[in-house]
Formats: C-alpha cells, structure tokens, sequence
C-alpha cells in the first residue's frame, strides 16, 4: 500500500494497527507527496495498476 502524506509517521502507525488485523502480508510504502512522481518507476507501476483509496 502506498501511502501520500506530510505525515508518514503517523499514518503509518495508525494503517498498521488495521493491518496486522487484516492481513500481515500487506506493506505501507509512505511517500512525500514531492516525491510521488513518475520519475520513480514503483510510483510509476502503482499509478498504472493501483487503485485510489480516499480516507
């Protein structure tokens, strides 16, 4: 899971209290939203076969 945020710390800490729950395989990848850029080329995959979650 990539997550877009001036606040990874504490983002993070709050997805992974729900994903240990849910399924522990899952991976948060944070991103400063200066970063997220398809220069990178996992940003580039992500945006090609992500999906947007709005929370």
């Amino acid at each position: 899971m990539a997550v877009v945020t001036d606040k990874a710390i504490e983002v993070v800490e709050r997805f992974l209290k729900l994903i240990l729950k849910v399924d522990s395989r899952i991976e948060v990848h944070p991103f400063r939203p200066e970063d997220f850029t398809e220069d990178d080329l996992f940003v580039r995959e992500i945006l090609k076969n992500g999906m947007e979650l709005k929370v």
